[in-house]
């Protein structure tokens, strides 16, 4: 199944800053495909799951379209050397309930979520930064 277009732009806009992805995004067009990129979980063509944690070269700023990935359930990037300020676009992730950002030199406020979606200020379950 072929993961939906803005969620492949998304994705290839992080891959694109950061500093030593895993080789697998660059060898498909697909992170649902049938060569699942590393890191990714994807449920009915959608990434549901977004864990690159303790890839320690693995780095760069977390930038804005980080939030277009909004079928976001999971995101944990601990241990990692992510850098800059924490994207206020992270609000949008209104199906997010697990979020891991510790062990990175990251900046600022966790945002809150917008029109009212439970989001950042209501995760299911415990929170790391």
């Amino acid at each position: 199944m072929i993961a939906e277009h803005g969620t492949v732009s998304a994705l290839e806009s992080l891959a694109a800053q950061w500093k030593n992805t895993p080789p697998s995004w660059s060898r498909s067009d697909d992170p649902c495909g049938d060569d699942n990129w590393e890191g990714i979980t994807c449920k009915d063509s959608r990434v549901k799951k977004l864990d690159l944690s303790y890839n320690r070269n693995l780095g760069g700023p977390l930038p804005p379209s980080i939030g277009n990935l909004k079928q976001l359930v999971v995101l944990s990037l601990n241990s990692n050397r992510f850098t800059g300020a924490i994207p206020a676009s992270l609000g949008r992730l209104s199906n997010l309930t697990w979020l891991d950002l510790a062990s990175n030199q990251l900046t600022g406020n966790l945002p809150t979520s917008s029109d009212g979606a439970s989001g950042l200020d209501q995760l299911v379950n415990t929170l790391h930064l």
